[in-house]
């Protein structure tokens, strides 16, 4: 009879835990998700604000409560208002459940869809390393809270979708800095709580474009109509390039056409988000343009 004697040899390792096992296997699958979109050979990065308070009511509270908290200095960069980041194929973003799930490229409430910055295929994929390690980090260990959120607290582990979106920009080392027209609506939405999709017009603006000298702004209210707007100043004068004569202007009026293009979509026969059939779609359609995927594009 043969004995045999088993050895226990101690080391100074530590075995991961189930918890750190669970938190690589989501990076994993976060990983996986933009991996097995097709992408094309550049990829835009978006900033989404959208409305947050859709009833009549709360957003009329909204517009008493945001110059005050402005005034006081614990309103957030972007007002009362919801905002997630547009990567390729999908939407990250933090809400009221706590979580943070890549979601497809829909919304029935965007406002706004700004470009931020742009990036190659490759870049991408180093990119989403970073994406996942903070959304793991932002669903195992932080809370949600609305209003001002972490910004105003001593509590490191509680913030908003604002705050998310700041920890995601960082950690993709992305700075936003805007100006002109487009800051100067983004000040509205933070101190006055208005959500129209106003646009002033400059006396320069409204002189090149041969532009009624009674009208001193413009808010849009579907697509069609944003898109014959900025169809007929772009007809008018061949020799002017909006997008490089008026940067900032032509900015802003693509980050309204590009939030229309969400919602429709989300609901392609509202006649509200359809792109106007007079014209085509001045700024083109993203899906076209790959600066917007859908998935399973």
């Amino acid at each position: 009879t043969t004995t045999t004697t088993t050895t226990t040899t101690t080391t100074n390792e530590t075995a991961p835990s189930s918890d750190d096992e669970d938190d690589n296997q989501t990076i994993e699958r976060y990983m996986q998700l933009f991996k097995l979109t097709q992408l094309p050979k550049v990829v835009s990065v978006k900033l989404i604000i959208s409305e947050a308070m859709p009833s009549t009511s709360r957003q009329t509270l909204r517009e008493i409560m945001s110059p005050v908290l402005s005034t006081l200095h614990v309103q957030p960069e972007y007002g009362l208002y919801h905002c997630g980041l547009c990567v390729a194929a999908w939407i990250l973003e933090w809400n009221s459940s706590g979580l943070c799930i890549p979601r497809k490229v829909v919304s029935s409430a965007a406002l706004m869809s700004i470009d931020i910055d742009r990036w190659s295929n490759t870049d991408l994929q180093s990119a989403v390393d970073k994406m996942a390690e903070v959304i793991v980090r932002w669903n195992t260990t932080m809370k949600y809270t609305n209003g001002v959120g972490r910004r105003s607290s001593s509590k490191k582990h509680v913030g908003n979708c604002q705050d998310f979106v700041d920890d995601m920009l960082q950690a993709l080392n992305i700075r936003v800095d805007f100006q002109g027209a487009l800051k100067e609506f983004l000040n509205d939405l933070r101190t006055k709580g208005k959500s129209e999709l106003k646009f002033k017009i400059t006396p320069t603006f409204r002189e090149t474009f041969d532009l009624d000298e009674h009208v001193s702004e413009i808010i849009f209210k579907t697509h069609s109509q944003l898109d014959e707007f900025v169809h007929r100043i772009k007809s008018h004068k061949a020799s002017f390039k909006l997008e490089l004569d008026f940067h900032d202007e032509s900015y802003l009026l693509k980050s309204y056409d590009r939030a229309f293009w969400m919602k429709n979509f989300k609901y392609e026969d509202d006649e509200r988000w359809k792109p106007s059939e007079k014209c085509s779609c001045p700024f083109k359609d993203p899906r076209q343009t790959k600066s917007v995927l859908l998935f399973g594009q």
